[in-house]
């Protein structure tokens, strides 16, 4: 079914434009109908304009710019013989300077969650088994110190107890490949878990931070 497109005139076509100062035409708009109207589109000039001598002082305006429409305020002959010809002007685009698309009533993000969501990731790594309360403390100190600094942290600490090694690693090292860096916390080359996952991150780009560096001078 052909493609069809309702303009409004009056600051749409031609900007300051009742009754009849057609002095600022408005070029983006216009051509834009014109490469519609190119391509086979159905154009129909939808005004709140009712006097006969006003809609054709529009109709030449528009003409002396290379728009020319196939209808005024009617519905395309085929809407009416599928659907009946309700009051409402069928199109497949509006162009309106009233309009106000729906994207624009979309909530948008304020600043604070766009910087949330391009703050840097940071994986923990380091010593747990063996360590009183498996090392949690030193941990959680570790994720609220690079929290201060802008960074979303990744804890493994926080995973729950009772899983062997083989079932924490793939979990942990998939948290390592959302990081854009790793921080190893000091002992960390005494923990065969995390020296694998040091190696991994070298071999995946990750930059490394260490707790002795990153501490220095605090």
């Amino acid at each position: 079914m052909t493609k069809i497109l309702g303009v409004d005139f009056d600051n749409t076509l031609f900007l300051n434009s009742f009754p009849e100062n057609f002095t600022e035409p408005n070029w983006p708009v216009i051509d834009y109908v014109r490469k519609k109207q190119s391509e086979g589109w159905y154009l129909i000039l939808v005004t709140c304009r009712t006097s006969a001598d006003l809609i054709r002082s529009a109709l030449c305006a528009a003409e002396s710019v290379g728009i020319y429409f196939d209808d005024v305020n009617a519905n395309h002959p085929d809407q009416i013989e599928k659907w009946g010809d309700c009051r409402k002007i069928y199109c497949d685009e509006y162009i309106d300077d009233k309009n106000v698309a729906i994207k624009d009533l979309q909530p948008k993000a304020n600043s604070d969650e766009i910087n949330e969501q391009h703050k840097p990731i940071v994986y923990i790594s380091g010593k747990m088994r063996g360590l009183e309360d498996l090392g949690r403390t030193h941990f959680n100190l570790a994720e609220m110190y690079m929290r201060e600094k802008g960074f979303v942290v990744l804890n493994p600490s926080r995973l729950p107890d009772g899983m062997s090694d083989e079932k924490y690693m793939p979990i942990c090292l998939s948290m390592l490949d959302a990081a854009d860096a790793v921080l190893m916390l000091n002992g960390w080359s005494h923990s065969k878990g995390a020296q694998a996952e040091y190696h991994y991150a070298v071999c995946q780009g990750k930059t490394i931070l260490l707790e002795d560096e990153l501490t220095e001078g605090t």
